[in-house]
Parts: structure tokens; sequence; C-alpha cells
């Protein structure tokens, strides 16, 4: 019986809960650690895969927001870099630190002295120095295509991640505390019964509707959040990425670089054996419950700006290995600009109810300590903390199977191992395991299917499948993939 099957009996139960989180992302599963490591019964729903959302397709940096500061935005910033800080030291196999560079097209001595002064500030909140200048002479041996008539380059320090990873590893140890999770699980209906909430929601894999008790409700939706409370006012914005091999960009280290019509600030990092570049930034007014796909106008947008800052890489829709696009919900302050809209949060508190808008992928935790406040005020109750093995026999199956996602089709995994891991990663679908959990989604250029094809026998016995129902499930997959290449 998987994890999935385990926690849906557990819920039949009909206990009551102390709180219920909607949202399966970065911010929902800190939430879920926050308050099952302090002692209360909790349980997350999520409608579709974990980290399906914002939270998988994410610029993959954990970081402070440099260009907030010449915003004014100095609280977000502080907040982020002290949380990037602190996320650096919990999680050094997840969040690396990365060398950043900004190129000088302008030496003047204004420009000089306004990057100087940011980056000063943005040291000074990390309490310690990175910055530093390079010469032109240094920075083409690091970016070996760069455009070579800039005059040097700022560096400074962020982090990187893979933000799948660490939302599943912040969800695996909020597991180990004894709370429940579901992915796959709609809520449909909340009802106020005298002192508690019946949230309805319904199983999308056996489309049976169940409920749950609960004396409250945490909404981290993100860009859904408009569909529980619609005072609030989201702005839905689309980021896209390229996905490109890295000996058509061999790059030391990330680079933040301006496009040379609007001037938006854009980032090229290196990342599990690839490169990453974007982000674009626009508005989106689509079905938030599909798959999101760059469009044509972004591809040229972008490959406009690696053309311009890295000529001599001559890169073209051809060398682009895939693509992903991701919709975040923002505070809507009606800017011009999306990209000065503020990636800020708030919380709004309705009776025993919390709505979170905004936020970003660095301050989860900052959030998720401020909600677990509110929440224990809300319930008159006080945190304990109740320690790991609360869950004894789960604690065993998830110890260790983030770090082994990477290794599900590249290395010789027992084949009980390999169906342990999928039947306790809450593997319902394909891309859930080929996107979400392994990457071969993201970086094979088929996907990662010939890889799934040796594994076929395997995947079908741990997921329960016959050979009808995996044929299913590879259209159903291969129908997906098409939202991650340029040519689909």
């Amino acid at each position: 019986m998987s994890s999935r099957e385990i926690f849906i009996k557990k819920l039949k139960r009909g206990d009551l809960f102390d709180a219920v989180v909607v949202g399966g992302g970065i911010t929902g599963s800190g939430i879920l650690r926050r308050l099952a490591m302090s002692g209360l019964n909790v349980v997350l729903l999520e409608q579709k895969d974990f980290a399906w959302g914002t939270s998988s397709r994410s610029g993959k940096l954990v970081h402070g927001g440099l260009r907030y500061i010449k915003q004014g935005q100095l609280l977000l910033t502080y907040h982020a870099v002290r949380e990037r800080e602190k996320l650096l030291k919990d999680y050094r196999k997840l969040i690396s630190p990365l060398k950043f560079a900004i190129p000088l097209e302008d030496n003047s001595r204004a420009k000089r002295m306004a990057y100087r002064f940011g980056l000063s500030v943005y040291d000074l909140f990390a309490m310690k120095k990175t910055a530093d200048y390079t010469p032109i002479s240094e920075l083409i041996s690091d970016f070996k295509f760069i455009n070579d008539s800039i005059f040097g380059a700022y560096t400074f320090f962020d982090a990187v991640t893979d933000d799948v990873k660490l939302t599943l590893q912040i969800l695996f140890e909020a597991l180990k505390y004894g709370c429940l999770a579901l992915n796959y699980s709609k809520v449909v209906e909340i009802n106020k019964i005298h002192s508690y909430y019946e949230v309805v929601f319904k199983d999308e894999i056996s489309g049976e509707r169940l409920s749950i008790s609960s004396r409250s409700i945490v909404f981290a939706t993100g860009a859904w959040i408009g569909e529980f409370n619609s005072s609030l006012s989201i702005r839905k914005l689309k980021g896209s990425h390229l996905v490109l091999p890295f000996e058509k960009m061999p790059i030391r280290y990330a680079c933040a670089v301006f496009h040379p019509e609007d001037k938006r600030p854009l980032y090229i990092i290196p990342w599990n054996g690839f490169v990453l570049f974007g982000t674009t930034d626009i508005d989106y007014k689509e079905n938030l419950n599909s798959e999101v796909k760059i469009s044509k106008e972004e591809t040229e947008y972008l490959l406009e700006a690696l053309d311009y800052w890295f000529p001599k890489a001559k890169i073209v829709n051809d060398s682009v290995v895939s693509t992903f696009s991701g919709v975040r919900g923002v505070l809507n302050t009606h800017k011009k600009d999306p990209s000065k809209e503020t990636r800020d949060y708030i919380l709004k508190v309705k009776e025993n109810m919390i709505f979170i808008a905004g936020g970003k992928l660095t301050t989860f935790d900052y959030i998720s300590r401020k909600v677990s406040k509110k929440i224990f005020g809300l319930l008159n109750k006080n945190p304990v903390d109740v320690g790991f093995g609360k869950f004894d026999d789960y604690l065993k199956k998830v110890t260790g199977v983030v770090s082994m996602f990477d290794k599900l089709f590249w290395s010789s995994i027992e084949d009980k191992r390999f169906s342990e891991i999928l039947k306790n990663s809450f593997v319902v679908h394909l891309d859930d395991l080929l996107i979400r959990r392994s990457r071969l989604g993201l970086t094979s250029p088929d996907g990662g299917v010939e890889c799934l094809e040796k594994k076929k026998g395997l995947v079908m016995s741990s997921l329960g499948w016959n050979v009808e129902k995996y044929n299913k499930e590879l259209r159903r997959y291969k129908d997906v993939l098409r939202y991650y290449r340029l040519d689909g």
C-alpha cells in the first residue's frame, strides 16, 4: 500500500484536526512542517501534485532580491537575505552558494557608485563581504561567449536550489512529525459547523468526495488564492525559462544582465549540469489549472537577450533542451511594469481562516513562522516540541528519499528500494516521476522516456499499473511534455 493510500485511510477515521493547510507548494509545506513540529494535528491538501505550480517552475534562486534595494524595498530585502543565510546553513545539501557577475556596459563613476552602494547594503544585511570587481580580462575566461565590449563586472553571492527537491524535503520533514498530506485532492466545499470547519475535497484519482473536520484552515495556494478569497488583489504573472546544454553556454557561475530593449533584469545560471536563462514577467489571463507554455514572443525576447550578451554562443531555438513556465501570484499595486510589483506578502485573517498572498521561495519559512504564531493564537494553544518519531514506520521509509531522486534511473538501485521510493514519494502520474522527482523531463531530450522504458516493469509493479494503464499514462506524459518543449 502506498503512502497516499495509507493517508486516505487515516483521514477516513473522522479525526478533528487542529488545522488544514490548502496548497502543497513550498509555502504550504513550510507551514505544515511548522505546525506539525509544534504539536498540532494537521493535514495538507494539494489539488495537483506537490510543487506542481510555481514551486517547480521558479528561477531556482534562493536570493535576497538585489533589485528590490533600487526599488526601496529594504525591509523585504533584509528579511530575504537573512532567510537565505539561514537556509544555506540548514540545507547545505539542497542549497548552494552561487556567485553572480553583473557586467558593466556603462563605466561611468555614477554607475559604479550605484552598484557599490547596492552591493554594500546587500552584504551588510548578510553580515559578510562578498562583493568584488572582476576586470574584463578575467571575466572572458569565466564566460567564454560574453560580449567583449563590456568594461568588467561587479560580483556578489546569492544561492541556488532545486525548488521541487526543497519543497519535498520540507514536506517529508513535516510528515516525520505525524501529520498527513495528500496530493491530487481538490478542496471543493467549506462549511462552518459550530466551532469547526467541514472541508470537503475530491480525490482526483478515485473521484471520491471526502470530508474532514478542522478548527482552522490556512490557504497557501499562491496564484489560486482568489478562488478562496476574492477580496485579495492578486496579479498573476507568468515567468518562462530556457534550459540550455552546458556545452553551448559554458559558464563558471551566474550572470545577471538586463534585456537590451526594455532593461528588465534577467539571469543565466548553471543548474544540474545545464544552464537556465530567464525570466520573463508578463500578465497571465489564462486558466491556472492547465499546463503553462512559453509563448513565441517570450522565446524571441529571451533569445534576443542571449544574442546581445553572449553573441558568440549563437543560441537559437534548436539549442534549447527544454523550457518551463510558471505563474506567480503577487500583490497587485497596479504598477505599469509587472516587474516592479512587490514580492512581499500579506496575511488576512477571517475567523479561524488565514489567507496568504504574495511571498517568494526564499521567505517561505519566515512566512511559515508568522502563520504558525497566528494559528496558535487563534486556537488559544501553546506550541510544544514533539520531536521526530511520532510516525516511526513512515520515518524509516522517507529518510533519504529526496537525495535518491536523481539516481532513480542512473544508478543500480535495488528493485525493492526503487519500488519503495515510488510508493512513498506520492507518485501518481509519470510527470510526477519524470518532471518533479527525477527531473529527466527537463534535462533529457526525450523527456526520460527511454530511461523509463528500461524500468517499465518495475514502475508498473510499484504503482499497481497493468499494461493498459501504463500506456495511457505514457500518452498522458507525452502530452504534458509538449508544454516543456519549444516544438511541442
